[in-house]
């Protein structure tokens, strides 16, 4: 058997942190950069066929996981922006100006292990790969194009910024 070098990657995800309870802020950027979902005119976000499906959904991201409440998003010519809140619905603060809020640096992972264990029910990471998947299926179909890449990156790996984490 032929053995094929793959390049190393290195997770930016914490270690022993589980994406289950807190409040993200995720970056999720079209394969290379390029401006598939609309584009801006005189200063206004004008999406396409394919920017709608990226909206809907986003939007439909709380219906398939009962632990998610979204919040703010945008969808740009060739990245979008959103922030969802992962927990126990009754659980996140109700006044979200108030809450305390702990920022986290994502420091490279010591290991460059390929091996990220089992993935997490519920968890972002799972979260976000079955939205990218949702969206890269329906704008292939839209398109005629069955399995060509939509997203940058693997299925599960936008980029994350940590608002708020209950862990």
């Amino acid at each position: 058997m032929m053995k094929i070098d793959l390049p190393n990657r290195r997770s930016v995800r914490l270690k022993n942190h589980s994406y289950m309870n807190g409040i993200y802020f995720v970056t999720i950027n079209a394969v290379n950069n390029e401006c598939i979902f609309g584009e801006v005119v005189n200063g206004i976000m004008k999406l396409n066929e394919c920017g709608e499906v990226v909206m809907q959904k986003w939007i439909e991201i709380s219906d398939h996981f009962s632990n998610v409440i979204l919040d703010r998003f945008v969808v740009m010519p060739n990245h979008m922006h959103g922030i969802i809140w992962i927990g126990a619905r009754h659980a996140v603060p109700l006044r979200r100006k108030s809450a305390p809020v702990q920022w986290h640096a994502a420091a490279p992972a010591r290991s460059m292990s390929r091996h990220f264990g089992k993935p997490i029910p519920n968890s972002l990471p799972i979260i976000i790969g079955s939205f990218k998947s949702a969206v890269a299926k329906r704008i292939n179909e839209l398109r005629d194009s069955s399995g060509a890449k939509v997203w940058h990156g693997s299925i599960g790996s936008p980029q994350v910024e940590i608002i708020m984490s209950i862990e």
